[in-house]
């Protein structure tokens, strides 16, 4: 699905603001994922939630580099 014309100009005109966002909120959404169903029933997070928590926050910048690189080869 193309970006609409308004933001594509917007992440043209602020290309590294738009990585960092897109980054950080695909990152921590990420995050927020693993430790959500702990986080929810109000229950201590273990060590292995910590540690899945770390790959799942590197998604952020292979992700969004990658949808950045398809709407900037686009046009």
């Amino acid at each position: 699905m193309p970006a609409p014309p308004r933001l594509k100009d917007s992440l043209h005109r602020h290309p590294a603001d738009s990585y960092f966002v897109f980054t950080f909120l695909i990152s921590w959404t990420c995050a927020f994922a693993v430790a959500a169903p702990r986080l929810l029933r109000r229950e201590p997070l273990p060590q292995l939630t910590g540690v899945l928590m770390f790959p799942a926050m590197l998604l952020g910048p292979c992700l969004s580099s990658l949808a950045l690189t398809g709407i900037f080869a686009s046009g």
